[in-house]
């Protein structure tokens, strides 16, 4: 117990960056920190609002037995979501396996700490989603005593099931990963599989709702409790203990959830030097026979580095690459779905069409890895310093290897497109130009924000692509804005939308020259 509590204070210490935010005396990273935590809050602010207001509309319908079980699952599937490909990061990490090897600590120890740390953060989104919802439920329903201390019991025991899950795929995932030669693709490539699955897994559950009429919702109403029973049986337990006050299913659901954070640890725990060793060994060939020696050019050169950067981490491949696959997979879909049908009637005339290159231009350059490019040096960065190069051959070299990794969806993309849907010639030459416009532009300005907001000192690669300030705005301002841009095409009368699809295509352009000249001005040496 006292590894345990010594090594979870170093864990929990500095989560989100809270220790660094206390301490530093460099004003220009205390900005950088509130900058993202402003982000945070604006996304904290969404999740309270959108639990309460879920809660109100189920209390509304008459379903206001299903919001505690409705609630937790919730929560479950976000931090599921949120937990899954990060705990190979935070549990396996390579950083710190030398260290914690040479000293006399249990594995049981060390797993349990970076346990509690996973377990902290989902305990804050289950507050984030159960808290206001059940504040709500409060206020308009009637409640006891044993609905308060349900309340209480089931928020804190809400994380252990989805952490343990997480945890437990997400070792899966390591562990098979660990096996292979080339571990990092293996392991984005089975994370990958993993979210294409839940993806699909939510289309198939949610496929009938655009059909459903207003007579049906309030008929399914009455079968809600049934459904989350099916997809989460433990939400159930929790909602009899909240709504009935059943003191047997609250302690089932506590006993539950305890006994499955208690089993993963413990396999994980049996198991965690040996996933380590394999995950952070190296393989070795002594059959090594010098050939004929190659001269290439600078840039080739300097895209292949970035190329053996970028596939050297799992994590940053997954998710980075989920953005341009969806946009392949939205192409597809267009050849089996009309869009317009999905639409609801509104009281402006829309047109679809003249949106849809902007919402693919959106996907296809979301989280763009150029976000995360300098900041994934990280204690490296001193090696690009000290080599012959200018600015301009650093910042190009990385902008190229972003748009060769966005190229063959593109092209994919675009060829699904041509072969399949009845567009006029302007309608495909703008579904052409404006995505190959956007991911210069997106590109461009995830090495424009990653100059501003650059983190060379991090612990896990985590960090650096889930959590920092430039993969939050680098990777999803841009997309956002051109989510705005799409909106409006659909809104903009059809004998302006030639005239206002090229005035974005040169706004784009000149912000993007703009960028790309402030970038070769930068010193790379103050970063």
């Amino acid at each position: 117990m006292k590894q345990i509590k010594a090594l979870a204070k170093v864990e929990l210490c500095n989560l989100y960056g809270l220790n660094v935010l206390k301490h530093t005396k460099d004003p220009i990273e205390r900005r950088k920190k509130l900058v993202v935590y402003g982000i945070i809050a604006l996304l904290l602010l969404f999740v309270i609002a959108y639990s309460g207001a879920q809660s109100f509309a189920l209390i509304s319908l008459g379903a206001g037995s299903a919001v505690p079980s409705y609630l937790i699952v919730m929560s479950g599937i976000l931090s599921l979501m949120l937990a899954v490909f990060k705990t190979g990061g935070v549990l396996f990490r390579k950083n710190s396996f030398d260290i914690i090897s040479s000293l006399p600590l249990s594995d049981g120890a060390v797993v349990f700490s970076r346990f509690l740390r996973l377990y902290t953060e989902s305990l804050i989104i289950s507050l984030l989603i159960m808290l206001p919802g059940l504040v709500v439920y409060a206020v308009m329903c009637d409640t006891n005593a044993m609905f308060y201390i349900s309340a209480l019991l089931g928020i804190i025991a809400a994380p252990l099931i989805p952490v343990a899950i997480a945890t437990a795929v997400g070792a899966l995932i390591t562990g098979i990963a660990s096996r292979m030669k080339h571990k990092s693709i293996a392991e984005a490539v089975l994370s990958i599989i993993v979210i294409l699955g839940v993806f699909m897994l939510s289309s198939s559950l949610s496929g009938t709702e655009s059909e459903m009429t207003e007579e049906m919702m309030l008929q399914l109403v009455g079968s809600i409790s049934d459904i989350l029973g099916k997809i989460y049986p433990p939400a159930v337990m929790f909602g009899n203990s909240a709504v009935n006050g059943d003191i047997i299913s609250l302690a089932l659901f506590i006993g539950i959830s305890a006994a499955s954070f208690a089993a993963v640890a413990l396999i994980v725990s049996l198991n965690f030097r040996g996933i380590c060793q394999r995950l952070h060994g190296t393989y070795a060939k002594h059959s090594y026979k010098m050939q004929a020696q190659q001269q290439t050019s600078l840039t080739k050169a300097l895209v292949q580095r970035e190329a053996k950067r970028y596939f050297s981490s799992g994590v940053y491949v997954t998710n980075t690459i989920i953005g341009p696959i969806l946009a392949v997979a939205m192409c597809v879909a267009l050849i089996f779905v009309d869009v317009n049908t999905l639409l609801p009637e509104l009281p402006i005339e829309i047109n679809i069409n003249a949106a849809l290159p902007f919402v693919f231009s959106a996907v296809l350059c979301m989280m763009n890895p150029s976000a995360c490019s300098i900041s994934m040096e990280g204690k490296q960065w001193w090696i690009t310093m000290s080599l012959p190069l200018s600015a301009k051959n650093i910042i190009s070299g990385k902008l190229l290897f972003s748009l060769c990794l966005l190229a063959p969806f593109y092209v994919v993309s675009e060829i699904v497109v041509m072969a399949t849907q009845s567009f006029d010639i302007m309608e495909r030459m703008w579904f052409i130009l404006v995505p190959a416009i956007t991911a210069v532009f997106s590109s461009v300005f995830g090495i424009f924000v990653n100059l501003k907001l650059p983190k060379l000192q991090w612990e896990t690669e985590v960090e650096i692509v889930k959590q920092s300030a430039s993969s939050m705005i680098g990777g999803l301002v841009g997309a956002l804005a051109v989510i705005v841009f799409a909106l409006a095409a659909a809104v903009v009368p059809s004998q302006f939308s030639l005239v206002f699809n090229a005035c974005v295509c040169v706004v784009l352009f000149v912000i993007t020259l703009l960028m790309y000249r402030s970038c070769h001005k930068k010193d790379l040496r103050d970063i």
